[in-house]
């Protein structure tokens, strides 16, 4: 099923979002992409 766009992608347990994405061009620190998984469970979509 295609992820709609803008939905993030689902965390996965012991890995950083920045791992899991290309965050490249995003202007938010990494430390702030990875607190929004951690805390939500989705990483969140990149922002340009």
């Amino acid at each position: 099923m295609p992820e709609k766009a803008g939905s993030g992608t689902p965390h996965k347990p012991g890995e950083r979002c920045t791992d899991q994405v290309n965050y490249a061009g995003d202007p938010r620190p990494n430390a702030e992409i990875n607190s929004i998984g951690e805390e939500t469970g989705t990483c969140p979509a990149v922002q340009h």
